[in-house]
């Protein structure tokens, strides 16, 4: 439901420091979060479904154990899982008209309640600064509650998420100030308050700028963040999973013809069109499909 909006969070200054596209994005309507989706079985997912079921009762007729892909489809439906991050999370796409996150296709997949909180134009550490904000107010004029706020609201009601992935740093990556070291101890913080309340995450790359066919130095911190995001997830006994976007959601080359290039990508070369954020959707569950059963 649509509410009236007070005086928003000072994230920054849109006007002066965002694209005219951007600009222009903050007459979309505004919707309170986090987004929750439901999933529902598709006709594909259905025939899939039906199909383990039927293994199933084959080796429940013989007293063995259901298969190991019976137990993956149990454990994801007993999951819930938050979407955490930027215009990325978010699903910015046709600048700023409409949006397309991720979370729609992964709780298709998944089989379980699925949220999302998108803050448009945030870095990572306003993102930190912002987790026991109520309402923070993005690029686009839509509000969400900060990062602890919600895992605390959802664990007061009793239904505390399980897992949640993490996807920030792409617009830290436009600001030549900001060094590598910096935007991984702003990753490291928000995996640390995730873990404090019992959930694991996904440890996701940040993938490709299209900026960084003229800026070398671009690709090089994006890079080097995620090596240390891989190094995160190695470390961290157990808690975080790796989920490579970068590899998941690439760039097509100059050369390639527009309509393949734009077939992923937007043509502002940072936000994905709906086929690039379900590509997102699509490798998270993949990593979560190999997860031991809780």
């Amino acid at each position: 439901s649509q509410q009236a909006h007070t005086t928003p969070v000072n994230w920054h200054t849109p006007r002066q420091r965002q694209p005219l596209y951007l600009v222009l994005s903050r007459l979309a309507p505004a919707r309170l979060c986090p987004v929750k989706h439901r999933g529902s079985v598709t006709q594909h997912l259905q025939k899939s479904l039906c199909r383990t079921d039927v293994v199933f009762q084959k080796h429940k007729k013989f007293g063995s154990q259901p298969s190991s892909r019976r137990l993956r489809s149990d454990n994801m439906r007993n999951m819930k899982l938050l979407g955490f991050g930027d215009s990325l999370t978010a699903g910015y796409h046709s600048n700023g008209l409409n949006f397309h996150p991720y979370a729609i296709r992964l709780a298709e997949l998944m089989q379980c309640q699925v949220d999302h909180i998108g803050m448009s134009g945030a870095t990572l550490t306003e993102m930190v600064r912002a987790v026991d904000q109520s309402r923070n107010y993005d690029v686009c004029d839509r509000d969400w509650p900060g990062l602890r706020h919600q895992l605390r609201s959802a664990q007061l009601e009793g239904c505390p998420y399980t897992h949640v992935a993490i996807l920030g740093g792409t617009n830290d990556m436009c600001q030549d100030a900001t060094v590598s070291c910096n935007i991984l101890e702003s990753i490291q913080q928000l995996h640390n308050l995730v873990w404090e309340y019992g959930a694991q995450t996904f440890a996701m790359t940040i993938p490709q700028l299209g900026a960084e066919a003229f800026s070398p130095h671009v690709a090089t911190k994006r890079t080097d963040v995620n090596r240390g995001i891989r190094r995160l997830a190695e470390e961290s006994l157990g808690r975080a999973t790796f989920v490579d976007i970068d590899e998941a959601v690439p760039h097509a080359p100059l050369d390639e013809p527009a309509v393949e290039r734009h077939r992923l990508w937007e043509s502002d070369g940072l936000h994905m069109s709906p086929q690039g954020y379900n590509r997102i959707a699509d490798a998270i569950f993949r990593a979560a499909s190999n997860l031991p059963k809780s």
